[in-house]
């Protein structure tokens, strides 16, 4: 049986094909000791006459060393089944649900395969690293930093979220895979709030472990 990947990168995406291809190519490790650990997963809900998505996915995967998976999906899939299709299919131990229109940092899948290869597999099932948050100018609007590495329990991690909706940028989650699964995956009647009910039921159960590692642009 093949060693599971630390990490899959799962990307959700939808007739962006300009973004989508600025997201991928952020998806590159600086460390090349670092793509094997490194599934990318591509979950494409755009309609195939219209789409160059699967073109794009294969121009790239030339450049990609690493384990890449693509899969158009059904039409009328919607937004909300597309990200727990992401989850299915992911095969890493952990997984980022990374949107076409979000993007990393340089270095970053790099950072973050470092930090799970010394996290507490008992304890560190959600893991939260810092967010720039940009508007469609590329202007720095906010930044959504930890200054410390910290693990805040259920109660802490559920009392923050609640009190800060903007405290999770979805582009810094990074949660074990069978978290993900045991919680039931994102749920279609919150609609676009999903992301949030996410959040909610993960904090309550797991708590968060916040790093002081800023990895991805919102």
């Amino acid at each position: 049986m093949m060693t599971p990947p630390l990490l899959t990168v799962a990307v959700p995406t939808y007739r962006r094909v300009d973004l989508l291809e600025r997201c991928l190519a952020s998806i590159q490790p600086e460390d090349p000791t670092t793509i094997d650990q490194v599934e990318l997963v591509v979950s494409d809900n755009s309609p195939e006459s219209e789409s160059g998505v699967e073109q794009l996915v294969q121009r790239f995967s030339r450049s990609w060393d690493g384990a890449l998976r693509y899969d158009r999906n059904a039409p009328g899939t919607g937004a909300v089944r597309n990200f727990n299709y992401c989850v299915e299919r992911a095969r890493g131990l952990y997984t980022l649900v990374l949107h076409d229109d979000d993007y990393l940092l340089p270095g970053a899948v790099d950072a973050i395969v470092r930090t799970l290869q010394g996290a507490d597999r008992e304890r560190d099932n959600v893991l939260l690293f810092g967010v720039r948050v940009e508007d469609l100018s590329g202007k720095l609007r906010r930044r959504q930093e930890f200054p410390d590495d910290i693990y805040l329990e259920p109660d802490a991690a559920f009392r923050r979220l609640l009190s800060n909706s903007s405290f999770v940028r979805v582009p810094g989650l990074v949660v074990d895979t069978e978290a993900y699964r045991a919680i039931g995956g994102f749920r279609v009647e919150a609609h676009t709030t999903c992301d949030f009910d996410m959040a909610v039921r993960l904090f309550g159960r797991y708590g968060v472990r916040c790093v002081a590692t800023t990895t991805a642009v919102y």
